[in-house]
């Protein structure tokens, strides 16, 4: 027998088992262990019968074969697992029957072909709370079929959460124009995917934007008094990032506390879970305008404080638990003073500067406390992959060593969430290793591993090219390069000429392992990555277009018409994409690359540069 406790660095020294995330402990074994399998004795959950029937479909149909027991011990703690794998018989023993769910994903993953090594592996995670932010309200709302698809995923990286971010895009029966007629998810859709969910030992969290973030509500006519700054625009014509920035409700307003409510008890009612995210985040207008000249700084936080108390007594009345994102609690300590302790806070920052150090005081005041790092996809058409990994690792970190509850990675759709989900794939990952283990490896071992992992799409050489390109266009955010006019780039900056050269390159080795990626790799992402990639080619082209001088009015005008018919071929392809992925979103997609093709048209160079 050889026993390896793993060292995460070294994790990808073992180019045979590709498990995500890498167990903490690993005991070879001799002998291999054969299938079918199918349990034996009795299960601690009956999710757990299922589980087995799905994950290993065609084998656990039989009596026959081998067998898998599983048995609640209390001597485990209630989130560890041991998976006992010898020649006739698999033994997972979990501190819960959630802890067993997990122990079953681990088995999956061990496979190689039709066998399994034998092996004991002992494993338990570092954060209770590990989760993913999935925005389904700033661009594209999720068809069902993509919410399961992603829960499938999650489930087989142990994540415990998908919160789901809704500003407007649920169909509310008492005002159906808040979601507008593109539509949004409805009661039905919500409580199927809480089922869906709960099958696979995930909650279900909904986040609704309760005060600020409710520029498409607050742009309604009916309901424009009710903003502490009033919008004369519809939500048609605003601007993408007035859109992200959103507008903020106006607490004091008697009527602003009777559309909470009406919002949040048909939230309750639709989403069957205990977790609710009251969201509170980013209030920028509050006391700034209507209530300008009657209430002081510190009346502004009593004002937020007695709003925020207002949704978390209505919504624990209903029998859930809270969590709040925490960027006013972090910028305001007296705010923090006053707030209830059973509210969770989840402490988020994306950047190099992010406030890392915070998650200490929150835990330190008597918070539980959640970090989340993020993707780093929103206003782009590809992560910047380097970014995000030094954002969740330093997240991570910090959240072990202050004491935090959990881990949750963000994907936002700022900007019309134009990024497709398989380019979050890495970071969402990432994420759902490090809530597992905070000393998961990175760089180069974790690209590695989830090469060789049949959860993405691209191998080991794919994700290490699709990380040179996200890190190429990470100084700009590239889909601004797409919408913005030519002069607008030309303004606010973007790549150069040699800069563009860089990304093309980059963009055309990641196709390359895009397009030659096979066997069990994950087809629907792969097409998604493949029209990712083939975007940043295509704002490396404008950039080059619009930076270059060196051509005659003639040429030019041949570049831009090639340019043209790139964008609207991968326009073609990408909307197939999207309308199969998701129920909207796609109208305003069209629009802004249609009156991109047009801008770049008009504006054909002379021979010294662009006519703008």
């Amino acid at each position: 027998m050889r026993t390896r406790y793993v060292r995460y660095m070294d994790a990808r020294e073992d180019a045979t088992y590709a498990v995500l995330p890498y167990p903490r402990s690993i005991s070879l074994r001799p002998g291999v262990c054969t299938g079918p399998f199918h349990v034996a004795g009795s299960i601690p959950d009956s999710r757990l019968l299922s589980a087995v029937a799905r994950e290993f479909p065609g084998e656990s149909a039989s009596a026959g074969g081998t067998p898998i027991r599983f048995t609640e011990s209390r001597q485990l703690g209630m989130h560890a697992y041991r998976l006992t794998i010898e020649p006739g018989a698999v033994t997972i023993e979990g501190g819960s029957a959630a802890a067993c769910f997990w122990a079953l994903q681990t088995l999956k993953q061990w496979r190689t072909e039709d066998r399994w090594r034998c092996v004991v592996i002992d494993d338990e995670p570092e954060f209770d709370v590990r989760g993913v932010l999935h925005d389904v309200t700033r661009g594209k709302v999720p068809r069902l079929e993509t919410l399961r698809r992603l829960l499938d995923l999650l489930s087989a990286v142990k994540v415990t959460h998908l919160h789901l971010n809704i500003e407007h895009a649920f169909c509310f029966s008492f005002d159906r124009d808040i979601c507008g007629d593109e539509g949004g998810l409805t009661r039905d859709e919500a409580q199927a995917i809480c089922a869906y969910a709960h099958e696979r030992f995930v909650e279900i969290v909904p986040c609704l934007a309760s005060l600020g973030h409710m520029g498409r509500v607050l742009s309604l006519p009916r309901y424009k008094d009710l903003a502490e700054v009033a919008t004369e625009k519809t939500w048609a014509e605003l601007s993408w990032p007035e859109r992200a920035r959103g507008f903020t409700l106006d607490p004091s307003h008697p009527e602003a506390r009777e559309l909470v409510g009406r919002m949040w008890r048909e939230i309750l009612d639709a989403f069957p879970t205990d977790v609710v995210n009251l969201c509170g985040d980013e209030p920028w207008d509050l006391g700034k305008g209507r209530n300008t000249a009657s209430l002081s700084e510190d009346e502004r936080g009593r004002l937020y404080l007695d709003h925020m108390a207002y949704i978390q007594s209505l919504c624990e009345s209903a029998g859930r638990a809270c969590t709040c994102w925490a960027d006013v609690f972090a910028a305001n300590r007296a705010v923090r003073h006053d707030v209830s302790r059973n509210l969770t806070l989840l402490h988020w920052g994306y950047e190099h500067d992010a406030d890392y150090d915070a998650t200490r005081a929150f835990v330190d005041e008597g918070f539980q406390t959640v970090v989340c790092p993020g993707v780093s996809g929103w206003k782009r058409v590809v992560n910047a992959i380097s970014l995000a990994e030094m954002n969740i690792d330093r997240f991570a970190a910090a959240g072990r060593n202050a004491g935090a509850v959990g881990l949750i990675v963000t994907d936002w759709g700022d900007h019309g969430h134009f990024h497709p989900l398989a380019a979050s794939l890495h970071g969402i990952l990432l994420g759902a290793c490090k809530a597992w283990h905070a000393a998961h490896p990175v760089g180069a071992s974790f690209d590695d591993l989830v090469g060789r992992s049949d959860l993405f799409p691209l191998d080991e050489q794919g994700v290490a090219r699709l990380r040179v390109l996200g890190d190429a266009t990470a100084p700009w955010e590239s889909w601004h390069l797409l919408w913005r006019s030519p002069a607008a780039c030309l303004e606010r900056g973007m790549p150069t000429e040699s800069d563009a050269e860089v990304i093309v390159s980059a963009a055309d080795d990641a196709l390359r392992s895009a397009s030659e990626s096979s066997g069990e790799k994950e087809d629907v992402l792969r097409g998604e990555l493949i029209v990712a990639c083939r975007f940043a080619r295509i704002l490396a082209g404008k950039a080059a277009l619009l930076s270059s001088g060196r051509f005659n009015a003639a040429d030019a005008t041949d570049r831009v018409k090639a340019w043209e018919e790139d964008l609207q071929n991968a326009a073609e392809v990408y909307r197939a994409i999207w309308q199969d992925r998701n129920k909207t979103g796609w109208r305003d997609i069209a629009s802004a690359l249609a009156r991109c093709r047009s801008e770049m048209r008009n504006a054909v160079p002379r021979a010294a540069g662009f006519e703008l």
